[in-house]
């Protein structure tokens, strides 16, 4: 399989920094929602925690460590992720749920990446 990873380095231009999106506000909720999800994933959380895949990588080997069972970043993206929709379910209209869980994709996504150079599938 073609080794994509570096496509998607976030050391390519434009992913740190400004934000390239602008305020729509015409654009609806779904663009509020993606518009949260993107300002978190590429500006306050990654300034606050680093790389989601080294912190995805530390969690799963928490979990590991606390029950036995392997998992890869990928695995701690999408568990978080469900974590998020059974929030869902008691506060539908909290708009951080759905933006964190659009975050988790694009993080989980670049976890999967990040475990399937490593062998971790």
């Amino acid at each position: 399989m073609e080794d994509i990873t570096d496509k998607y380095s976030s050391e390519k231009p434009g992913i740190k920094g400004e934000l390239s999106v602008t305020i729509n506000p015409n654009g609806g909720p779904r663009y509020d929602v993606l518009y949260t999800a993107a300002n978190a994933v590429l500006h306050d959380r990654q300034d606050l925690h680093g790389p989601p895949e080294d912190s995805f990588k530390s969690i799963a080997n928490l979990w590991e460590g606390y029950n036995g069972i392997q998992y890869s970043r990928a695995d701690v993206a999408v568990m978080i992720a469900l974590l998020k929709i059974s929030r869902i379910r008691k506060t539908p209209t909290n708009k951080d749920n759905w933006a964190d869980i659009a975050g988790y994709a694009s993080c989980g996504f670049e976890a999967a990446l990040a475990d399937e150079k490593e062998g971790i599938c």
